[in-house]
């Protein structure tokens, strides 16, 4: 339970101005596993095959998908854990649900969550979520401001892990 709490608070405490770090590569078993965060010295992979959609109505989807982590290679399995992400594409708003807080989050890709341009690493794996159970972008060419310069939310290099 503590490797998963230390897990969950590095995802969200991390903040990856790139998509990729140049120690994990980008996908591993064959694009199953895709790279989202850096967390010390594990790297945070989505695993695409997990992504599911929990609800569906017009316009509104609720979606999970699990995150193991990597270290020196290899895949930590007793580190699995579910995320769930809701997205309006009405209001292009994504809620995560917050473990800690035992409630749903809003995450504007405008606002500063404690670091300078916000937590990466979720937004990376709500892109990756969508993406895998709609086989479309979901921010897609969307900008914010970080350290007063405007760029992507989500990377061209995470859509090229993603083949999209």
């Amino acid at each position: 339970m503590k490797k998963m709490i230390f897990i969950f608070t590095m995802l969200m405490m991390v903040v990856c101005p790139c998509a990729f770090a140049a120690s994990y590569p980008a996908t591993l078993e064959n694009g199953k596993l895709v790279f989202v965060a850096t967390a010390k010295d594990v790297g945070v992979y989505a695993d695409r095959s997990s992504a599911f959609i929990e609800v569906y109505t017009p316009q509104y989807y609720q979606v999970s998908i699990k995150t193991v982590v990597v270290k020196d290679g290899k895949t930590d399995k007793a580190n699995v854990m579910t995320h769930h992400f809701q997205y309006d594409i009405n209001t292009q708003r994504v809620k995560y649900l917050s473990v800690e807080k035992h409630a749903w989050e809003t995450w504007d890709v405008n606002q500063n969550y404690g670091k300078d341009g916000g937590e990466q690493a979720v937004f990376n794996l709500a892109e990756v979520a969508f993406v895998s159970v709609c086989d479309r972008k979901y921010f897609g060419d969307m900008e914010r401001t970080v350290s007063g310069k405007k760029q992507k939310v989500i990377p061209e290099t995470l859509y090229q892990a993603l083949g999209i």
